[in-house]
């Protein structure tokens, strides 16, 4: 919601039906939610701790990880696009030699 106010103000962005629509969904979808939420259920700090240790919340812990990595390695002021650029051109150095990849570095 604050996205359109502020390209509406400081963008002076036109405003659209279809804005204001998706802020009425927002706003209606939020107070759904807090209405009809079920309370959570009674679980000690035990359960919590034993349910982390599930090979498949693991499973999933390291697949979102792996996906978060690889969406940062294709941005290209980040860190880990730095370590994926070397590893690649380590494993193309030699099919491509070394004077191909140095121009790149």
């Amino acid at each position: 919601m604050a996205n359109i106010v502020i390209a509406n103000c400081w963008n002076k962005d036109q405003l659209f039906r279809s804005d204001i629509l998706g802020v009425i969904f927002i706003i209606v979808g939020a107070v759904w939610f807090a209405v009809f939420t079920v309370g959570a259920p009674d679980e000690s700090l035990e359960d919590l701790k034993n349910s982390m240790k599930r090979p498949w919340f693991l499973a999933y812990i390291s697949g979102q990880t792996f996906i978060l990595l690889c969406l940062l390695s294709t941005i290209a002021s980040s860190a880990y696009y730095n370590v994926r650029k070397r590893f690649t051109f380590a494993i193309l150095e030699p099919v491509l030699g070394n004077n191909t990849l140095s121009k790149h570095l």
